[in-house]
């Protein structure tokens, strides 16, 4: 008889209803496998993101735990807190003490279903031959639903001192969007091993009478029968389905809920979701442009002081508001930066590019700060062609140091050099249309290596523009971001 998969996990969020119907199509995996049945796409992108994403980390990451890690989460040789340290270790996960207490609630569940369910004894070599399956089948997490319904005797898992069976206690965390309650459930599911019996049910809410019922007697069955329940929402367990129809039919659910989890809150301050949509972006062309980078830049500084972002030299902005700072450049010499705000920094065109600044200034720059920001970008003409050549080598190093740019403009990246001709252009043109381009406005600038050169920075201020490119500069500065800009990445590849 080929053994079930214990670990069973739904991923969709909507009514129980949606979650079970929906449900029963996830890939289901060969019962000889090695792997954890159930897991969601969305899980299986995280998992498949870590093991690069980590190592992208290591290189920039903390190569030790930062000081206050808990020590029982750094101990951990197995389960979500492990995994979490490792992770942690790594950059790939920015430390967050109301997610350590959450991991620490999760590894003792994780300790309680391994001792519920021991590994499996290992047969010696002689009757091994005696217990090969031949057969592979596939199997949902709905078949084990169903067969666990059916049982007489409920789960199998091990019997304690005198007889009795062990029923482990669940999780239900709940909070708002973006706290981290569906990564760290995920760690949960990707540590187990096949022998655990839990159901992971991410993002529970209840909105029909209907559904309402059967979450009752449906899980009432299933708790009698011993599962352990794994789950996350967004509403606290006595404001699900509340002012629902008929809700006093639904209050015997809350009650066993909270009989068979315990009862976790997760609100946190920080949304790691809006953090990766304010590292997305940033070419600001609207009237407002000037506000709205500056808004930006804030953001940025603001997030990588609150996150520990590793900052190098003076402590810029340590108060949380923007303040000038002196770094270093090549051979003894200073770069001021006006306003500083932890791991970001932001400048007028002209203190950038009106000045006689170099390559070495702007390498000094992208070693300091992660987002650079950039405001009244002009259009480029014969009169600051100059500009322009500094205005290219900024974007260059910028680009090849993947910090994020942020840019209010004149006008788009292709709008900028729209007046930078080469020799062959200018001689192209009729000479009425190149009286009608340069007779009503400035000059163009004529200039073969100024106009080779604006066709590479066009290309890379559009891509720096892009969820790819952010995910690039998250590996690099910020790694704990990358999960969440591959999530974005996703949903927007579903909405083309």
């Amino acid at each position: 008889m080929h053994s079930q998969k214990a670990v069973l996990l739904a991923r969709q969020a909507g009514s129980p209803q949606a979650v079970f119907g929906l449900a029963r199509f996830l890939a289901a995996v060969p019962t000889g496998s090695q792997q954890t049945a159930g897991i969601s796409t969305s899980s299986t992108a995280h998992a498949a993101e870590a093991a690069p994403a980590a190592a992208a980390a290591a290189a920039v990451g903390p190569a030790e735990l930062p000081a206050g890690f808990p020590a029982d989460l750094a101990a951990a040789t197995e389960g979500p807190a492990a995994l979490y340290t490792e992770r942690v270790r790594s950059g790939l996960y920015r430390p967050d003490a109301l997610q350590q207490v959450t991991v620490s609630r999760l590894q003792t569940v994780y300790q309680d279903l391994r001792e519920a369910y021991p590994p499996p004894q290992r047969r010696s070599g002689l009757t091994l031959v005696d217990h090969v399956e031949t057969k592979q089948t596939r199997s949902s997490w709905f078949d084990g639903i169903s067969m666990l319904l059916r049982s007489q005797s409920g789960l199998q898992g091990s019997a304690g001192p005198h007889g009795q069976r062990f029923h482990v206690r669940g999780l239900y965390m709940y909070g708002g969007v973006g706290c981290g309650k569906t990564m760290l459930m995920d760690m949960l599911v990707e540590a187990a091993p096949r022998e655990f019996q839990v159901l992971a049910l991410d993002e529970l809410f209840v909105t029909d009478v209907a559904d309402a019922m059967i979450l009752h007697r449906l899980f009432g069955r299933l708790w009698d029968k011993g599962l352990t329940l794994v789950g996350t929402s967004n509403r606290a367990p006595d404001a699900l389905y509340e002012g629902g129809l008929q809700r006093q039919l639904f209050l015997p659910f809350i009650h066993r809920l909270k009989e068979s989890c315990y009862i976790h809150n997760m609100q946190s301050p920080v949304d790691y979701r809006r953090l990766a949509h304010h590292a997305r972006g940033t070419y600001f062309l609207t009237p407002d442009r000037t506000a709205l980078l500056h808004e930006a830049f804030l953001q940025a500084g603001q997030a990588s002081l609150k996150h520990n972002s590793s900052i190098q030299g003076a402590s810029a902005g340590a108060v949380g508001h923007p303040s000038p700072v002196t770094i270093e450049v090549a051979m003894g010499r200073l770069l001021h930066v006006s306003q500083a705000l932890g791991s970001a920094a932001m400048f007028s065109f002209a203190e950038l590019c009106d000045r006689p600044l170099a390559a070495a200034d702007y390498i000094a720059l992208a070693e300091r700060f992660h987002t650079v920001a950039v405001a009244d970008v002009p259009r480029f003409d014969a009169a600051n062609r100059v500009t322009a050549y500094r205005f290219i080598t900024l974007v260059d190093i910028l680009y090849e140091a993947r910090v994020r740019l942020l840019i209010s403009g004149d006008g788009t990246p292709f709008e900028l050099f729209n007046k930078v001709l080469s020799q062959q252009e200018a001689r192209s043109l009729d000479s009425r249309a190149h009286e009608s381009s340069s007779g009503s406005g400035p000059e163009p600038v004529v200039d073969d290596h100024l106009a080779f050169t604006k066709d590479r920075t066009i290309s890379r201020l559009t891509e720096m523009q892009s969820i790819e490119y952010q995910i690039q500069h998250a590996k690099q500065h910020v790694p704990q971001l990358v999960l969440a800009l591959k999530d974005m990445q996703l949903q927007q590849q579903q909405q083309r």
